[in-house]
C-alpha cells in the first residue's frame, strides 16, 4: 500500500524593502518543480508564485538580477499559506 501525503497550496510573494512586488524573480524549492501550468518558476506581475507541495521544511532560493539572493529553509505549512519574502537591492544597482 502506498501512502500519499496531502499537499497544500503555498503562495510566495517577493517584495522589495518598500513593499513593492518584484516580478520576474526566480523561485526554486528543493524537492519540487515548477507548477504544472508554468514553464518556469518566475513570479508574476504581482511578485507572486503559487506552489502545490507536501508540507514540511524546504530550502527555498529566490533570485532576481539587481537584488541579493534569498537562500533559506522555510517550514511550508497550511498554517502559513501566504509567505512574503523581501529581497534587498544590491549596492550600485538601479533596479527598483
Amino acid at each position: 500500500m502506498t501512502l500519499t501525503l496531502a499537499t497544500v497550496l503555498i503562495s510566495i510573494t517577493v517584495l522589495n524593502p518598500l513593499g513593492r512586488p518584484i516580478p520576474g524573480a526566480n523561485i526554486l524549492i528543493d524537492g519540487s518543480g515548477c507548477p504544472a501550468n508554468e514553464e518556469s518558476c518566475v513570479t508574476d506581475s504581482a511578485g507572486r508564485m503559487v506552489f502545490d507541495l507536501e508540507p514540511g521544511k524546504r530550502r527555498v532560493y529566490v533570485a532576481k538580477e539587481g537584488f541579493r539572493t534569498f537562500d533559506g529553509v522555510i517550514d511550508l505549512t497550511a498554517e502559513r499559506p501566504n509567505l512574503k519574502l523581501v529581497l534587498f537591492q544590491l549596492v550600485g544597482s538601479d533596479k527598483k
